[in-house]
């Protein structure tokens, strides 16, 4: 997975060091390669300061040297950007820009994944938007027929009855929503840290984004949907993101509870 260039390595063992597979051992001052069981990570890559490491699964050539104005934020600002962030139910009429959902994506990409498995995917709905919405409600008002007892029950007619009369209040009108799945055999936490990260960089780049979970639990329900969206029986949504231009400016943040914490 690996290819080590012995005429740049200088056996400093920092990539041995930083190996969670304990693939690399340092012999006669030259890191090598011990066994096969390399998740390629690329930390061995990244902390090497010979370059002498290449991840031979990747495309080196998007790889790029620490740079703190491009790679570092300060925790205050950070805090802030967070904090001010708002799940947005008005868009305007300006459709997203293909180069902005593909970013949005990039950031999920870049994301952390169980024992570096990348096994999480991305569905964007533009042209078949509005029948993936129409399935949807469909999908919530023949399970509110079926489950009363469902918590969700009054919410799902509401979402039929409001959609009969031309409204939207499953999605909101939005430019796009982006589906993000993992294979079924994994927890949904990949995706869903996946999910977080693109809200982030959507509101970075000035849109607006509001998680869908209620269609998440429509695709769950009706298999045409996942056909409609090319969704095969091995994999499972775990978030849509509904993202467009936001209709509203916030001109402050909003409270929140206090955090419950346990220290043991």
């Amino acid at each position: 997975m690996i290819t080590i260039n012995d005429e740049k390595c200088n056996g400093c063992g920092l990539c041995a060091r930083d190996c969670f597979t304990k693939l690399i051992e340092i012999k006669g001052k030259k890191a090598v390669i011990s066994h096969n069981s390399c998740i390629s990570c690329g930390h061995c890559s990244a902390v090497c300061p010979q370059d002498a490491i290449i991840v031979n699964k990747y495309d080196m050539s998007e790889v790029s040297s620490f740079n703190p104005q491009y790679m570092q934020i300060d925790a205050d600002q950070l805090f802030g950007f967070m904090q001010y962030r708002r799940s947005v139910r008005q868009f305007t009429n300006k459709p997203v820009e293909r180069e902005k959902l593909d970013r949005i994506i990039e950031a999920g990409r870049y994301s952390p994944t169980g024992a570096n498995i990348q096994t999480v995917r991305y569905i964007v709905l533009q042209n078949h938007l509005e029948d993936a919405r129409r399935l949807a409600v469909e999908a919530l008002h023949k399970t509110a027929l079926e489950k009363p007892d469902d918590p969700y029950h009054d919410t799902y007619i509401r979402i039929y009855e409001t959609a009969k009369q031309g409204q939207d209040i499953l999605f909101h009108n939005p430019s796009a929503v982006i589906g993000v799945l993992d294979h079924r055999l994994n927890n949904n936490v990949s995706a869903s840290i996946a999910a977080s990260r693109m809200e982030l960089m959507a509101n970075a780049l000035g849109l607006g984004v509001c998680f869908i979970g209620l269609f998440v639990r429509a695709v769950d329900y009706e298999p045409q949907l996942n056909d409609l969206m090319g969704i095969n029986s091995r994999y499972k949504m775990a978030a849509a993101l509904a993202v467009g231009y936001p209709a509203a400016d916030y001109l402050r943040t909003v409270p929140r509870k206090k955090a419950k914490v346990e220290w043991k």
